[in-house]
Parts: C-alpha cells; sequence; structure tokens
C-alpha cells in the first residue's frame, strides 16, 4: 500500500500533468460563508482553474448559477440563508449536468447521506479540501 507521501506525490504529479490542459477551459465556483475558507479555497485551487467565481450562501449561487455557468462548484452545507443541500437541491433540478461538491466540517451519517440525496457529485470533510481535486480528476462523465 502507498504511503501518504506517495499518494500525494501521485495526485500532484496526476494533477499538475492536466493542470495546463484544463486551466485553459474550466471555471470554479466556490460557496462559503467563511471569507477564510472561501479564501483558503482559491489560494487552493487557483492553480488549477483559469477562472475562479465566489459566493457567500446559497441564496446567492441558485439566483447565479446560471448566469457564472460553472464546471465544478465546491459548497458549504452550513451557510446561514440556504444551507448547501437546500442549494445543490435546487441548482441540479435547474441543472441536471451541474458538478457539485458539497463540503461540510461535520460528516455525520445523516449529514453525507443528505448530501448523496440532493445529486451532489461527491461529499467531501473540510480537513481534507486537498481531495477536492482527486474528486475532479477522478470524474467520469
Amino acid at each position: 500500500m502507498p504511503s501518504p507521501i506517495q499518494l500525494s506525490a501521485h495526485l500532484y504529479l496526476r494533477t499538475l500533468a492536466l493542470s495546463a490542459h484544463y486551466k485553459k477551459k474550466m471555471k470554479l465556483l466556490l460557496v462559503d460563508d467563511n471569507d477564510n475558507i472561501r479564501r483558503i479555497m482559491k489560494d487552493l485551487y487557483s492553480p488549477y482553474f483559469n477562472e475562479i467565481v465566489e459566493c457567500t450562501d446559497g441564496i446567492e449561487v441558485v439566483e447565479q448559477f446560471s448566469s457564472i455557468n460553472p464546471d465544478w462548484t465546491v459548497m458549504d452545507i452550513q451557510m446561514k440563508r440556504m444551507d448547501g443541500i437546500a442549494a445543490a437541491e435546487k441548482v441540479i433540478h435547474g441543472e441536471p449536468n451541474a458538478k457539485i461538491i458539497l463540503i461540510s466540517q461535520f460528516d455525520g451519517v445523516e449529514i453525507v447521506s443528505e448530501a448523496r440525496r440532493s445529486g451532489a457529485i461527491a461529499f467531501v470533510k473540510k480537513d481534507d479540501l486537498e481531495s477536492v481535486m482527486q474528486v475532479i480528476l477522478d470524474y467520469k462523465v
């Protein structure tokens, strides 16, 4: 079994190899009501996307999703005006091909089940935000 360092190196090399191709073509939407988390995610994912757009809550996402037209969305579950699960359901209802990854600091069985039922591609815990790129790289249409 590969060590965590080998896995990280493998992910890095895969991401690096594909980033030049994808960066020219991909737009990422980051959704979190915490400015610091959005900044961390933007710093983490900016090498792989040519455009990153930010929203602060689910209502903003639902209202602007079609005009933003992101290739991928990374959205927090716990937000004030509309949570990420409700926003994902509404977005996917109107845009069935939307690729949404839900994130949260919590990973209880109920929250993960709700995330899956929302139609999101994946659930990622906030303390493992690096794995979002693995989800994107492994995604098959």
